[in-house]
């Protein structure tokens, strides 16, 4: 996830999600993808497992219609 979140960081994706995600998997990236300019959603955090059921990561014209098409 890391890895892709750096992709899309980096405007080689319009856009990365993933469900079912623990910390570890994507922190740092997000810091990056953040630094970048891009959006982050996390969806119902799981405090006792460090577990988000949903992370979307995209850049700011893509955002709102993909967090759309998703939660259709």
């Amino acid at each position: 996830a890391a890895l892709d979140i750096c992709h899309t960081a980096q405007k080689h994706w319009k856009a990365f999600w993933e469900p079912n995600l623990f910390l570890w998997d994507f922190v740092a990236a997000e810091l990056i993808a953040t630094e970048s300019g891009c959006t982050i959603y996390k969806k119902e955090r799981d405090i006792e497992k460090l577990r988000y059921d949903l992370l979307v990561v995209s850049s700011e014209e893509t955002a709102f219609q993909l967090l759309k098409i998703l939660f259709e």
